[in-house]
């Protein structure tokens, strides 16, 4: 966006100096087209209009709230539903297909869903510990299980997504 800013000030700034009122079609020109830009932004729409995407921003929105209140003890209560809410669509996510299996070929494409699979019963195991820690009070412990479960999502999003 700030790219096009930049060219559409450019274009503008030259044609002035140069006294052409043809720098309205340059502008134009820099203008991403209407339908490509409709197209990709569908496409995203598309992706994230999944079941399992709906999961999965359950799931990253309670850990941030997680990454601010694992760090008090006097939040365990807020931390605890928040786990809960963060396991259940773990859970739920564990039973789905990511839209990437489709593009996976036939042959690989069960193994690369059991893969998924044990992926998110290794996350979810480790949900389970966070909150068992939260439970017990051990914040600190909590939040280094916090920081295992980025670690899990960064991969599985790195194997099992086209992001």
């Amino acid at each position: 966006m700030k790219q096009l800013r930049t060219r559409v000030v450019a274009a503008v700034v030259l044609s002035a100096l140069a006294g052409v009122p043809a720098g309205l079609n340059v502008v134009r020109a820099a203008a991403p087209a209407p339908a490509a830009a409709q197209e990709e932004k569908e496409k995203k729409v598309a992706d994230l209009d999944t079941e399992l995407s709906k999961q999965m921003e359950v799931i990253d929105s309670g850990m941030k709230k997680l990454r601010r209140s694992l760090r008090k003890p006097e939040s365990n209560k807020e931390s605890l539903e928040t786990i809960e809410k963060v396991h259940a669509a773990a859970v739920k996510s564990k039973d789905m297909t990511p839209a990437m299996a489709a593009k996976i070929p036939e042959a690989q494409r069960a193994e690369w869903v059991a893969g998924y699979k044990k992926a998110m019963e290794a996350t979810i195991k480790t949900i389970e510990e966070m909150r068992d820690a939260v439970k017990d009070g051990k914040n600190d412990k909590a939040q280094e299980i916090y920081k295992t479960i980025k670690t899990q999502e960064d991969k599985g999003h790195e194997k099992y997504t086209e992001q």
